[in-house]
């Protein structure tokens, strides 16, 4: 079986695979995760005033999602060094 990679290049991939991944932060929100909470007040805010404005009934779920795709693509975080 003709193999592309020997033992050493095998070794190199999987030692940078690791420590890589070993550098990682969580994925899980923390509790005191400011922009999370900044997020979910826009949230509740927005979902507010769509609840009270009763002609929004029926297309209140896809204002909230377009609202929502909005901010995510026309107003992005700011990027930093390390993330």
């Amino acid at each position: 079986m003709d193999c592309p990679m020997d033992l050493a290049q095998r070794v190199a991939l999987v030692t940078s695979v690791l420590l890589t991944s070993a550098c990682s932060g969580s994925v899980l929100i923390r509790k005191d995760d400011a922009t999370f909470a900044r997020s979910l007040r826009r949230y509740e805010r927005t979902r507010r005033l769509v609840d009270g404005d009763p002609t929004a009934e029926t297309e209140a779920p896809l204002f909230l999602q377009a609202e929502a795709l909005y901010r995510y693509r026309f107003e992005p975080p700011p990027h930093s060094f390390t993330g």
